[in-house]
């Protein structure tokens, strides 16, 4: 009736008196920053009555439908942005005239309130219009301010430059057209009761909490996404802790800071859920530095783009009573994030989970079955336990993204045949022999063009004084020169020969070059005298370009696709490289490839960029 109107309005305005945070507005300071300033009244404007037209004679039903779609008005009015200025901060608005039911929509600015203030807030406003005793008062705000601005902000910022060292790049997964809807898509996790009970078990056994698994699981999930072994989600937590019991206080008190997990695929399951734990809690005191300054500590301009949340904030729904005519009903929260991806966790043990996004349904719905796969299995079955299970074993794949994958993604076979690398050379000189081939600087800076018949008669040379020297199919042949048009020369020069080349990068440490060499068995090395100077080998016969004699180039000897046409060393990630032969077979595939999805044609000019011992060096000789 109007009598409790008036109360309810009375009692919003009491509530948000009670509450410093619901008081406070940010105008704009003398240098243009906002202060926050807390009012001694509260802001006019906070409630509202919204009268519905009775439906009772149009049925029970009709009534559902009118009052849900009144609601949608309702709340589509109060997510209108709010003036930080002037508050207020809360608004309330009373949807009435349906009947026996009626709706209260609280919407709240997230700079007054966060999750843990909401049942505190309506249980406060409920007590309030009962007219009961409230709570007993809590701290306020502001003592949970003046507790952060007594500690060291830098010494809190050197943990978290300590726990993210060694961070290469941020965790990135969604794709960069969303939805601007402040309100996300929610998307449900199934997971099954079997692996609920499991995952718990997992959890006593490996003394870590709810959160832990969640954090290991979404960061397994991230591995797979990016390819690494060294993710970062970001999580938003309470940010009550401390010296100062902020339990029963309204305020903004959460944060949002990263967590970073490493998940290895050699790594054990068990081992990642302590490691992650420990580092956590290193870091339990330290969250409330702030997601800006921990970011710029780490020299990048953003570190993730999805969000953990476990709500595990304290509701008591027997508290939530009215006045003895009022009966309270169900409590519904929304809330929005601009992030576009999110992973949030509730009730009494956080494995009621669901996807909060901005994408497409079907995207949204890809990611909550990848996360329930691995939480699957993590859980392990009812025979093992998945303690020991190594990381590269969890697949977050489902069968359709497993085939397309794995199969459909790699369907990249193209008819090319097999010709060889001299034979392809060839076939361009024929074809265009006064084309430009080869265009770069001769010794004094000035501009030298090479074309596709000079380019022929000096790799020819090349290839005769190996050919003399007995150098055939399947010998290995260094090259040591610089990155001059005489590289190309002495590269396609030992292709000719039909031998395969070992590049040597003359400014690679001596060891590796040494190394290198042996391990690919190389007797003879291409170079030109001033590097040989300094070339740190032993045992090796040199020839120098400068003492090429003029002889025509050799025929091609008859080779197989299967041929060697180069020797490759990888970077040595193990602490010692590994050679890898390539066959001549590859080429045909390679040129296709590049004329078929980079439209690579005559004229075309492609940078020799690489180091001549990186592997795309042979891509840019070869274009």
């Amino acid at each position: 009736d109007d009598r409790s109107v008036a109360a309810l309005e009375r009692a919003v305005t009491a509530t948000v008196a009670r509450h410093d945070a619901l008081r406070t507005v940010l105008p704009a300071g003398p240098d243009g920053r906002p202060l926050a300033v807390v009012l001694a009244e509260p802001p006019p404007g906070g409630f509202r009555v919204v009268d519905a037209p009775d439906p009772t004679a149009r049925g029970g039903s009709d009534r559902s439908s009118r009052t849900s779609a009144l609601l949608a008005r309702v709340q589509a009015h109060d997510r209108r942005a709010f003036d930080l200025t002037h508050g207020p901060l809360l608004r309330a608005s009373l949807v009435t005239g349906t009947g026996s039911d009626h709706h209260l929509v609280l919407t709240v600015h997230h700079v007054a309130v966060d999750g843990w203030s909401m049942p505190i807030l309506v249980r406060d406003l409920l007590d309030t219009w009962a007219d009961r005793a409230p709570s007993r008062p809590a701290p306020a705000y502001r003592d949970h301010l003046a507790r952060l601005a007594g500690r060291d902000p830098a010494r809190d910022l050197d943990a978290w430059r300590e726990h993210l060292a060694g961070l290469t790049g941020p965790t990135i997964v969604a794709p960069e057209d969303v939805s601007d809807d402040p309100v996300p898509e929610r998307t449900p996790v199934d997971v099954a009761d079997p692996t609920r009970e499991r995952l718990r078990a997992l959890a006593r056994r490996r003394s870590v909490t709810t959160a832990t698994i969640l954090q290991v699981a979404w960061g397994v999930v991230l591995g797979w996404a990016t390819g690494t072994g060294d993710v970062v989600m970001l999580q938003t937590v309470s940010g009550r802790g401390g010296a100062v019991d902020v339990t029963g206080t309204v305020g903004l008190f959460i944060d949002t800071v990263p967590v970073r997990v490493r998940p290895a695929p050699a790594t054990r399951l068990g081992d990642l859920l302590e490691q992650v734990r420990d580092e956590q809690a290193a870091l339990t005191d330290l969250t409330h530095v702030g997601l800006a300054p921990i970011t710029r500590t780490t020299g990048l301009a953003q570190l993730a783009d999805t969000l953990l949340v476990v709500e595990n904030y304290p509701v008591d729904g027997a508290a939530l009573t009215g006045p003895d005519d009022v009966a309270v009903g169900p409590v519904e929260a929304e809330d929005g994030t601009h992030y576009p991806l999110c992973v949030v966790a509730a009730g009494t043990e956080g494995l009621d989970v669901h996807v909060a996004h901005h994408l497409d349904g079907a995207e949204g719905r890809a990611w909550a079955d990848r996360l329930a796969r691995v939480l699957a299995a993590m859980a392990g079955s009812a025979d093992a336990t998945a303690d020991d299970l190594p990381i590269a074993r969890i697949d977050p794949l489902g069968e359709a993204e497993h085939r397309l994958v794995v199969h459909d993604w790699n369907d990249t076979a193209v008819a090319t045949g097999t010709p060889t690398w001299p034979e392809l050379l060839d076939a361009q000189v024929a074809a265009r022999p006064d084309a430009p081939a080869v265009v770069g600087e001769d010794p004094d800076g000035a501009t030298l063009t090479w074309t596709y018949r000079e380019l022929d008669a000096r790799s020819g040379r090349v290839a005769a004084a190996l050919a003399e020297r007995g150098c055939g199919p399947d010998d290995v042949v260094g090259v040591a020169l610089p990155r001059t048009p005489d590289l190309v020369a002495g590269l396609a020069g030992v292709l000719r020969a039909g031998a395969a080349y070992l590049p040597l990068d003359p400014d690679y440490p001596a060891e590796r070059l040494r190394f290198t060499t042996a391990d690919a068995g190389v007797r003879l090395v291409v170079t030109t005298r001033t590097v040989a100077a300094d070339l740190p080998l032993d045992g090796v016969d040199l020839l120098c370009l400068e003492d090429l004699p003029s002889a025509p180039a050799p025929p091609i000897p008859a080779l197989r696709p299967d041929h060697a046409a180069y020797v490759i060393h990888t970077s040595g990630s193990t602490g010692r490289a590994k050679g890898v032969v390539l066959p001549h077979r590859v080429v045909g595939s390679l040129v296709a490839t590049a004329t078929g999805r980079l439209g690579l044609r005559p004229g075309a000019r492609v940078l020799q960029f690489a180091s001549p011992g990186f592997d795309v060096a042979f891509w840019e000789l070869t274009m």
